[in-house]
């Protein structure tokens, strides 16, 4: 990439604009309070452009979008001594900090677009608003409130008004949530499990139950789904999904399912008042027992064998 400054990780930051010159701005999910306008790495072969219109997308769900100008040079940032080792971890390689191209674009649809749980990629934000530029420098990280300050300044002809911070909008609530199950083991930290179902497609969301903040999101299938559990291990997971049905014995929408304390057994409802458990086979304790079976045989054979030796008595 052109004029790449050495030693920076080259990355794209997207200023997004709505109809009232507002800024789209998310917390982090791993840093609470961090507020940060919309940002990502540039994968190899990839034309900065293009970048930031897949960052966009991936972290917010927002395609509705145009852009209308861009900071003429790399913009960069250095990470504090205990980010940047985190993150040279993560990336594996040995960076100061990052090198971005910044674009502005202005959101041409409705915030009902916005979906910080794509499913694309683990989400990185639980909470999104729409923010003044003063609000966005105010509220952004120490070590990348420079580079914030020269990006609103580049852009800050293309605000032609002053508008007001918006409600702040979590994640949860951008998608349905449907059904919940606690983990089942009480000897460690339990775990919530939430199925959320955006458009047509079906995730479980993970929550910490020790300081209630979601550790992740899967998206598991393409349809809604009507009914799960998780075994108490956390190894097994069970979904039947909405316009399914389970057709021996079950001919009515499954409402329930639910393992037995020690997995090996499944239970599940139907709508049609019929109720059925699955046996689950245990291959690993199966093949433990054949070895078990063959140790037992092999010692008789010693034992035998030393009887008529004279080795025993």
């Amino acid at each position: 990439m052109e004029d790449l400054p050495a030693g920076y990780r080259p990355n794209v930051g997207v200023c997004l604009i709505n109809a009232d010159d507002q800024i789209f701005v998310a917390s982090r999910l791993n840093v609470p309070g961090a507020w940060q306008m919309p940002q990502g790495g540039i994968e190899e072969g990839e034309e900065p452009k293009s970048a930031a219109i897949r960052e966009l997308q991936e972290e917010t769900g927002i395609v509705s979008a145009e852009i209308i100008s861009e900071v003429p040079k790399w913009l960069t940032y250095d990470f504090p001594p205990a980010v940047k080792a985190k993150v040279n971890r993560l990336w594996g390689g040995e960076w100061h900090g990052q090198a971005q191209k910044w674009f502005l674009m202005r959101f041409t649809k409705d915030d009902r677009e916005v979906n910080l749980a794509s499913g694309e990629v683990d989400p990185e934000f639980s909470e999104w608003k729409w923010a003044s530029p003063e609000e966005v420098i105010e509220q952004a990280v120490d070590y990348k409130r420079p580079t914030y300050e020269e990006v609103l300044r580049t852009f800050s002809p293309y605000f032609t008004q002053s508008g007001k911070a918006a409600k702040c909008q979590s994640a949860k609530w951008m998608s349905i949530l449907g059904f919940c199950r606690f983990s089942q083991i009480v000897t460690t930290k339990q775990v919530l499990y939430i199925t959320a179902m955006r458009g047509q497609g079906g995730n479980i969301v993970k929550w910490d139950t020790s300081s209630w903040r979601r550790v992740s999101s899967k998206h598991i299938i393409r349809d809604p789904i009507s009914a799960f559990d998780v075994s108490a291990d956390g190894k097994l997971l069970a979904i039947i999904l909405a316009q399914n049905m389970v057709r021996k014995p079950h001919l009515g929408l499954v409402t329930a399912l639910m393992f037995s304390q020690d997995s090996r057994a499944l239970v599940s409802t139907s709508m049609d008042s019929s109720a059925r458990v699955t046996l689950i086979k245990d291959k690993k304790k199966s093949g433990l027992s054949l070895w078990v079976i063959i140790l037992i045989i092999l010692l008789a054979i010693s034992v035998y064998y030393m009887k008529t030796e004279g080795i025993l008595p």
